[in-house]
């Protein structure tokens, strides 16, 4: 029987937020120190994100073998001190960039701030799955969702002074950074050991997670989105997606409390198609209107689409993982390709792209809501 009191939950939850943006934030931290202290061009910033999303999907790839094959008895203290190892990992990845003299020093860097993403990533879910349910868990994948965008959204907001500081300055940011993700880490992995979860249920095998149809299906339309996000704000001059970013961050939280209101499946299909809608004109013609309402409505739509997941019959926080697992393989795998194909290609194929992505996200999740239950 789990022993975990509202106050742990509450600890939990807000330590799984705090992980996730800060992972966010070393992630766009890491894009401004390689452009303002190394110089890095479009190419190269592409190359050292192909790299963090390579060892992203291999860290998935592999720990979900791996977990996969842990006992049940043993399954949370593994996924929590990965969490906290993720963490660990971003802040050495940044370390490794800040003493790098060489591209290729900066590559690895990136790499092992990969690695650490890859498994705050992979974590995550079983660590919510566990620890909450019912109201509190659809709460908490909303607010499991809206971490990343927080993290981007701050980076990005104070990109302009973070790009204007001195070499130096930048230097003391980044390190500041590191020793936040250090401490973040350690105090995440000394509250987890206070934690005792339930764990007889049957761990999924990794062949039972590459065998269910589920797992493939979301993980092609969810990458939609998350490929299109991350083009956006790796590619869109800040100043024409700030407004995408924010209203992100009030659609997310709608979306949190939508989702105790409405059918999941039915709020689900009613924003992103709202999304894949008002992507039209914001990517065709950069209308500011059009960019809030994406992102109010992209957003919105998380907490109710992460929870088509959860809401099958069935599930235990071991599927979940392997659910999650190859949505991040696949999303990382199809991130690291697309990077460096829309650097190449001219803005109106660009566009093309950006709208095949947004619609497959919106045209899949009604797919989805209908096709399982």
């Amino acid at each position: 029987m789990n022993t975990i009191s509202g106050l742990q939950r509450f600890s939990i939850g807000i330590s799984l937020f705090l992980g996730y943006a800060l992972f966010a934030v070393a992630w766009k931290v890491g894009d401004f120190y390689v452009q303002s202290s190394l110089g890095f061009s479009n190419s190269q910033l592409a190359d050292s994100t192909a790299w963090l999303n390579i060892a992203k999907l291999t860290t998935n790839f592999i720990v979900g073998i791996l977990v996969a094959r842990v006992a049940a008895k043993h399954y949370f203290a593994t996924v929590g001190n990965g969490f906290s190892m993720g963490l660990l990992l971003a802040g050495i990845g940044l370390a490794i960039m800040l003493k790098a003299d060489t591209e290729m020093m900066v590559m690895a860097g990136r790499a092992v701030v990969g690695l650490g993403g890859g498994l705050v990533l992979f974590c995550q879910s079983p660590v919510t799955a566990s620890v909450f349910s019912g109201k509190e868990l659809n709460i908490m994948n909303g607010v499991n969702a809206s971490a990343y965008n927080v993290g981007i959204t701050a980076a990005i907001t104070l990109s302009a002074t973070i790009l204007a500081l001195p070499t130096e300055t930048m230097e003391l940011v980044t390190s500041i950074l590191i020793a936040v993700s250090v401490a973040l880490a350690i105090l995440i992995f000394l509250s987890f050991k206070k934690v005792q979860v339930s764990e007889t249920g049957e761990v999924a095998s990794f062949s039972s997670g590459l065998k269910e149809n589920f797992n493939w299906v979301f993980c092609v339309v969810f990458s939609g989105a998350i490929v299109f996000y991350t083009l956006s704000f790796t590619f869109i001059e800040p100043a024409n997606i700030m407004n995408l970013l924010y209203a992100g961050i009030v659609g997310n939280f709608a979306g949190i409390f939508l989702v105790g209101k409405f059918d999941i499946r039915k709020l689900a299909v009613t924003t992103t198609v709202l999304a894949s809608l008002c992507a039209m004109p914001f990517v065709l013609f950069g209308s500011q209107i059009a960019a809030m309402a994406l992102g109010f409505f992209l957003f919105c739509s998380l907490p109710a689409f992460i929870s088509l997941a959860y809401i099958r019959e069935s599930v235990n926080p071991s599927s979940l993982a392997l659910t999650f697992m190859l949505l991040w393989v696949g999303s990382d795998l199809l991130v690291s390709l697309m990077v460096k194909v829309f650097a190449l290609v001219s803005p109106n194929t660009g566009n093309l792209i950006l709208l095949g992505l947004i619609t497959t996200y919106g045209l899949g999740t009604v797919y989805i809501a209908r096709r399982y239950r």
